[in-house]
């Protein structure tokens, strides 16, 4: 046991310097190098764990840009369970209904083109038998009555499709067709193209 005569200072001094409060730069630089060090490893790594997502992001929107519809991007986030990821979700949900629209515009232009075919067909039909046989005037004046009517009609959906269209909402009524009134005009045009 030790007693301290005179308050001890002198003995005490040297324990109090080394616990006594040191200034935040006053580290050995060696320690101060390794800190900085690893800190700049860290953000580095940090960096490149939030920008390769984003980097991947952007090809896919310029992929999709680019046409090419088929780009997903969730399959290329890996096991990311974050908002990234859940971008790139939605990223390839809004792909999938890109994909399905073009798809449907190309159908639809495939079929317009098509029934609008049909009726200038029949049209070319009826012009050569009058210029044949102009005994039978009247009869082909009719048909290419009937025929521009259908033709009428099918700009007229096609205006009224796309109206809807424009309105992202599809139209308010119920459309329903007669199948007897559909077979006896493909019958009329079988009969008078025979």
């Amino acid at each position: 046991r030790t007693v301290l005569v005179g308050g001890g200072n002198e003995i005490l001094a040297p324990i109090r310097a080394r616990f006594a409060p040191r200034s935040p730069f006053d580290w050995p630089p060696e320690l101060l190098a390794a800190g900085v060090a690893g800190g700049l490893v860290f953000s580095a790594g940090l960096a490149w764990y939030l920008t390769r997502p984003i980097h991947r992001l952007q090809s896919g929107f310029r992929r999709l840009a680019n046409g090419q519809l088929e780009t997903r991007l969730r399959p290329e986030m890996g096991r990311r369970r974050d908002e990234i990821a859940d971008l790139a979700e939605d990223f390839d949900h809004m792909a999938a209904q890109l994909q399905q629209l073009i798809a449907g515009r190309d159908q639809l232009f495939h079929d317009v083109s098509h029934e609008l075919r049909s009726p200038l067909a029949r049209l070319q039909v009826v012009i050569d038998l009058s210029r044949q046989n102009p005994q039978r005037m009247m009869a082909a004046l009719d048909r290419v009555d009937t025929e521009s009517r259908r033709l009428d009609g099918l700009v007229g959906e096609l205006l009224t499709l796309a109206r809807a269209e424009a309105r992202a909402s599809a139209p308010d009524f119920d459309d329903y067709f007669d199948l007897a009134d559909l077979l006896r005009k493909v019958a009329d045009d079988a009969r008078f193209e025979a």
